[in-house]
């Protein structure tokens, strides 16, 4: 009897609990709504830049691309969303609206890179083509979940006397979903998982989200997100992304995406490995089959940095800004045996895959920075005889906070009285396309006395973007561009000896560095 007793009791309380559990979900379901597909916008934003940027460069284009045809079709879908509204109102719409947006994303993870590859070859207009694949990939989800606040509104909206305190709620949460997913998504999940596994994540969300719609029994449609959930975490945990051809690997860091590739020399047929960030160039290259002591670098624009040792024979510090996988400061230490470098490199993620797969090797010699170089510049008090600046975004961008001349101020008191710097750059010389190079040029002779371009194929006409080196010197001494060597003799030889055409300095306040880039290479 009393078991009987205690059994009823239980039954009592535990569907009093469901049913008080049911009526606030009820409440608080349109509010989850809002909020997801807020956050959901956000992740695809972010995600948009590391799929556009191997493709169209890491720029203010891709994101003014991004950034703008996001929100057009945000434009359009909450138009959109409150004529629907005004017709029908039921959480199966709703349903269909997060379940055809989920399809669309898992669409944008299998299918990125050939959409990519093909919109890229169409335009010559790299602003143009960013924005027809900003629209491609992103332009429809966006429309979509857009439409889901007002929506979500219209069907909260019961009396008119209390309707602005409904729509702020709702609004508000919608834009704290956004403030999440802005902060997830660029803070924790593209660097911890990566972009496909985030897309495949988000649609398992969105998925989660309208089966929760579809079911009208609240208490079940719990049960059935979370398994959802559970199943988007399932696939996004154990799916592998689509590698584009030829990459052997393909990494989503802090700061940008890296892919990894295996080839062979042209002419040689010398085993390489490559790393980049984009389809315009490389960051690095290694000979796989180099010896201990023989030549390890595979790039011309790597190679040229030994051109210091001509006008600083005696350098024993260097300063790498840019350091990418570490092979241009390895190959210091490996001229210098009694030298030292201080290697700055924002991004972890290139220092781990050098140890890893460009045989850098930790030495003591040699100090390890994960700042920006513009930071780390005005902060040093060390001194250094030779500086290296190789930094660049995707496509070959310079970072403009390294060009300016409250930098190249602070780059000229971190070297000695007969200090070097050589600043890696892409610009052509003459003409539009070479106001990046005069610009730089300017600027540096601001503060150093003697600045000098190179060209890294001084067969390209001058007026077309090229490889450049520009080296800059401390001191008021002419210098030598004779040598003995045979191998620095061969990049003296490249040394440009028409006139640069004069242009403004740049500064913190004025430097359109963006805008030059683009003039010069698209």
């Amino acid at each position: 009897m009393e078991f009987i007793f205690a059994r009823a009791l239980h039954i009592v309380v535990v569907q009093h609990l469901i049913t008080t559990n049911g009526q606030t979900l009820q409440r608080l379901f349109p509010y989850v709504l809002v909020t997801t597909s807020g956050a959901a916008i956000m992740v695809l934003e972010l995600v948009g830049s590391r799929l556009l940027s191997p493709y169209f460069g890491g720029t203010t284009v891709i994101w003014t691309a991004l950034i703008g045809i996001i929100m057009a079709s945000l434009a359009l879908g909450y138009w959109w969303g409150g004529r629907l509204a005004d017709t029908r109102r039921d959480y199966r719409t709703l349903a269909a609206i997060f379940a055809v947006s989920a399809v669309w994303i898992v669409g944008i993870a299998l299918t990125k890179e050939t959409v990519l590859s093909q919109i890229a070859g169409q335009f010559s207009d790299i602003r143009v083509a960013a924005c027809v694949a900003a629209t491609v990939l992103f332009g429809m989800p966006s429309f979509l979940l857009a439409a889901v606040g007002p929506y979500v509104i219209r069907m909260q909206i019961d009396d008119i006397a209390s309707s602005g305190a409904t729509i702020g709620r709702l609004n508000a949460a919608s834009t704290g979903g956004s403030i999440a997913g802005t902060f997830l998504a660029g803070f924790v999940l593209l660097a911890l998982v990566g972009h496909f596994k985030v897309l495949i994540g988000l649609a398992g969300v969105l998925i989660a989200t309208g089966a929760s719609c579809f079911i009208e029994a609240k208490r079940v449609a719990t049960l059935t997100a979370v398994f959802a959930l559970l199943l988007g975490g399932a696939a996004a945990q154990y799916l592998e992304a689509p590698m584009p051809v030829g990459t052997q690997l393909d990494v989503d860091s802090h700061y940008e995406r890296i892919q990894v590739a295996d080839g062979q020399e042209p002419g040689t047929g010398r085993p390489t490995r490559v790393a980049f960030t984009d389809i315009y160039g490389a960051q690095a290259g290694i000979y796989l089959d180099a010896l201990p002591g023989a030549e390890t670098l595979l790039f011309d624009f790597q190679r040229f940095f030994r051109v210091v040792h001509h006008f600083r024979p005696d350098a024993r510090s260097m300063l790498t800004i840019g350091g990418g996988v570490g092979s241009v400061a390895q190959d210091f230490l490996r001229r210098r045996p009694d030298g030292r470098v201080d290697v700055v490199e924002i991004d972890p993620a290139f220092i781990e895959l050098g140890r890893k797969h460009f045989k850098l090797v930790d030495d003591p010699r040699m100090r390890i920075f994960h700042e920006d170089g513009r930071t780390f510049v005005r902060n040093s008090r060390d001194q250094y005889d030779t500086v290296v600046v190789d930094a660049f975004g995707s496509a070959g961008s310079v970072p403009y906070q390294l060009t300016t001349d409250e930098f190249v101020a602070a780059l000229h008191a971190r070297l000695d009285a007969r200090g070097v710097v050589a600043v890696n750059l892409a610009s052509a010389i003459e003409g539009e396309r070479g106001l990046l190079a005069q610009a730089m040029v300017a600027t540096y002779k601001k503060h150093f006395e003697q600045v000098t371009l190179f060209q890294l194929d001084p067969g390209v006409d001058p007026a077309m973007a090229q490889s450049l080196m520009l080296v800059a010197l401390r001191g008021s001494r002419a210098p030598s561009f004779a040598s003995a060597d045979p191998e620095l003799r061969h990049y003296l030889a490249r040394r440009w000896k028409g006139a640069v055409p004069e242009q403004d300095v740049l500064t913190d306040d004025f430097a359109p560095v963006d805008y030059f880039f683009n003039k010069a290479v698209f």
